[in-house]
Formats: structure tokens, sequence, C-alpha cells
């Protein structure tokens, strides 16, 4: 009878030490810079404007990814860099970039 007590006292100990499994998801980043670049050339916009959207774009980029990870508990990889299987969350991200970046004008 102690055994097994010691053994399921091992075992809640290991089930609350041990950290959770890593859930990994993808987003392409590739796509998401190519379409702002094509969105930026089909708006004509001037190169110092251009510029401005940049230095916006990329923080953003960087919040947005922080927040989808948190969001979604995952650690998030550029979509050629990981094994089949895992969710792709650059619908995700596009939508939340989009949604940030409505206020440029």
């Amino acid at each position: 009878m102690s055994g097994a007590v010691a053994a399921l006292a091992v075992l809640a100990g290991q089930s609350l030490l041990a950290p959770p499994p890593l859930r990994v998801a993808t987003v392409d980043i590739n796509s998401l810079v190519l379409g702002e670049i094509e969105r930026l050339q089909q708006r004509g916009m001037d190169p110092a404007r251009a510029e401005a959207y940049a230095q916006l774009w990329g923080p953003l980029l960087d919040k947005s990814v922080r927040g989808i990870a948190d969001d979604y508990g995952v650690v998030l990889l550029a979509s050629p860099a990981v094994a089949a299987g895992a969710p792709d969350l650059t619908n995700v991200l596009k939508e939340r970039l989009d949604r940030d970046l409505d206020a440029f004008p």
C-alpha cells in the first residue's frame, strides 16, 4: 500500500513540475512581406511615406507575433522551418496587422 501511495506521489509531483509539451504553429512571413510590398506598390506611395510605413509595419509585425504566441500558447516558426501538421496562423497574423495598420493614413 505504501508503495502505491509513493508511486502516486511521484507521478503527481512529476506532472506538477514538468513543463507542458511545446506547441508549435507556423506563419508564412514571406507571403506577408510580399503582400505588403505589393499593396504599397498598388497604392503608389512615395518613398518617404513608404519608409514611414515600413518603420510602423516592422514593430507591429513583432507585436502581433508575440500576441499570437501568447494568445494561442504556441511558439511561432516561419512555415518552411517546421514539420508538417503544425497549425498555420498566417491569416490570424495578417488580420491583426491589417487591423493595426488601419490607422495609417
